[in-house]
């Protein structure tokens, strides 16, 4: 979680500017291309829709001329297929500042026993638990966003304990239950 897109120095959530909120996503292109990343993020949302405020913007940022040819080629694209232009804007990353700590790994650190396994391992150095890639990999369980497949298929590379991993087996079963539950 961080702020991109605009000019102002050190944004922080009170004091954006013109900044835009969004995430940096490090990926491996062996595995997911950029294109496919555009297209991800151009269908989890609504992209023309126009969010009144540059906080909230459709935003897709580009380190380079390569990706940001890719991006209008995929916004373009997307615009034809829903009929209408989107609001997305694209652009070449000039910066990417990380929000304040508490914006960090926030499913993760709201529930106490996620967060104590991690604070054993990186105490109190939040560049530590931001960076983690197990830190963000659990977040996103914590948020619900995971299946019990997939995570049985990496937790091993948590490094969590076994009462932690039973902890966050638990959050993802009731996921699974949940949506049992809701078919019809």
């Amino acid at each position: 979680m961080g702020y991109a897109g605009g000019d102002k120095q050190d944004p922080t959530y009170h004091t954006l500017g013109d900044q835009t909120e969004c995430v940096q996503i490090d990926f491996d292109p062996t595995v997911i291309s950029y294109a496919e990343l555009v297209d991800l993020m151009l269908a989890l949302h609504d992209p023309g829709a126009d969010s009144g405020h540059t906080q909230y913007d459709s935003l897709v940022l580009a380190q380079d001329e390569q990706q940001l040819q890719t991006a209008r080629e995929r916004v373009q694209a997307a615009s034809a297929r829903l009929g209408k232009p989107l609001a997305t804007r694209i652009e070449t990353l000039k910066k990417f500042w990380p929000a304040e700590d508490y914006h960090q790994k926030f499913y993760l650190r709201k529930d106490r026993t996620l967060l104590a396994q991690f604070r054993g391992m990186f105490g109190d150095d939040e560049v530590a638990l931001r960076d983690s890639t197990a830190a963000m990999r659990v977040n996103g369980y914590a948020s619900l966003g995971g299946t019990q497949a997939r995570l049985d298929g990496e937790v091993e590379s948590f490094g969590l304990s076994e009462p932690v991993r039973a902890h966050l087996d638990s959050l993802v079963g009731e996921t699974a239950v949940g949506a049992a539950c809701a078919l019809p």
